[in-house]
């Protein structure tokens, strides 16, 4: 499976949860990924909400320590969601 095709995957099944799918960036948070940039917000990402999650929505198995690609996964998956986001409150 592609990239692509897991992010889709991964996003509409995260669509579907009305807990997961109730999230969405403040204008604050807007003005700020604006101000700093797409770069400096990638650095800073660190992790989803707990590890019971990342199991849940990622397939990455609890009890062991993240390795680097899992890390660049995850960080790369927020900031795809933070991109969608700004996509989504252009006007």
């Amino acid at each position: 499976m592609t990239k692509e095709e897991w992010y889709k995957q991964l996003f509409e099944r995260i669509g579907n949860s009305k807990f997961r799918s109730s999230f969405h960036l403040k204008q604050k948070d807007i003005d700020y990924i604006n101000e700093k940039g797409l770069d400096t917000i990638r650095q800073h990402a660190t992790a989803t909400c707990c590890r019971e999650c990342i199991r849940k929505w990622h397939k990455i198995q609890l009890g062991r320590e993240l390795s680097q690609i899992q890390q660049e996964y995850l960080v790369d998956v927020i900031m795809t969601w933070i991109q969608r986001e700004m996509e989504r409150n252009k006007d």
